[in-house]
């Protein structure tokens, strides 16, 4: 497997695909127009000599073949492809690039990929909302709610890709980087892939000035078990980013402690037998 082309490189060939599309008549057609156009319209300052192809392009896209082609999106399979990009991306982190080079390539490049199809599903959206295909938009962005749900808070997992995560983000606009999580939360936190390769970073200067880095690494550690969930506690459970051994951790706690579990119960978060 080659590996993928970063930033603004991953963009060099869409002038000539625009240039092929030729007339959308089919929702397969339509759904890789408006992937490439979104493309174009979410990074207007990098890719600015494509904007006239892109517009274009949009005012070809038929309103039921766009409809059809989100209906056709499954979210589950892009659900199980945005964990998988996680999974292999935190693998790629503790992988010892000294004993496997190529294990650490694969990892990093699968994950890359996969993670290149959520920035899509967004550049779908962004040239959607061009187009009077109303129905789909409304829809697409139901789906997109519903993949994102319970893993944009696991963004810590894809530090160890920040270079490249830096690289895609660097090739949006400014106003499209916050909303593109997939790349941007914790692309700072360089510093939190020492921890979890086992190395002893709490004292690096970035753990000074993030919370969430501090939280984590207390977390990696064992070292935050307070004698009753805190607020900080109860804040990363309802919001999804706890890690596993904090949520385990809190459950246990919870179910010999009425007051904590009551706090729980009260976010309505299920309690694990």
């Amino acid at each position: 497997m080659s590996s993928p082309d970063l930033g603004i490189g991953r963009f060099a060939d869409h002038g000539n695909k625009l240039g092929q599309l030729g007339t959308l008549t089919s929702a397969e057609q339509v759904g890789l127009a408006l992937a490439l156009a979104g493309d174009v319209l979410r990074r207007t300052k990098a890719l600015h000599s494509l904007q006239q192809a892109a517009n274009g392009v949009i005012e070809q896209v038929d309103s039921k073949a766009a409809t059809a082609f989100v209906q056709a999106i499954d979210v589950v399979a892009e659900k199980k492809r945005l964990e998988q990009a996680l999974n292999d991306a935190f693998e790629c982190m503790l992988t010892d690039a000294n004993d496997s080079p190529g294990e650490q390539l694969t990892c990093r490049d699968r994950a890359l990929a996969n993670l290149a199809y959520r920035d899509r599903l967004t550049s779908i959206h962004a040239a959607l909302v061009m187009t009077k295909a109303t129905d789909a938009v409304k829809a697409l962005e139901q789906k997109l709610a519903q993949l994102d749900a319970g893993l944009s808070k696991k963004a810590r997992m894809l530090v160890g890709l920040n270079e490249a995560r830096r690289a895609e983000l660097d090739a949006l606009d400014a106003g499209e980087r916050a909303a593109a999580w997939w790349f941007a939360s914790r692309s700072h936190c360089d510093a939190l892939a020492t921890i979890y390769a086992g190395d002893d970073a709490r004292k690096a200067a970035h753990f000074e000035s993030c919370e969430d880095c501090k939280r984590d690494a207390a977390a990696a550690t064992g070292a935050h078990k307070p004698a009753h969930l805190d607020a900080d506690s109860l804040r990363r459970k309802e919001d999804g980013s706890a890690t596993t051994s904090e949520n385990a951790w809190m459950d246990a706690h919870a179910k010999s402690c009425g007051a904590c579990k009551r706090a729980i119960e009260a976010l309505g978060v299920s309690i694990d037998a």
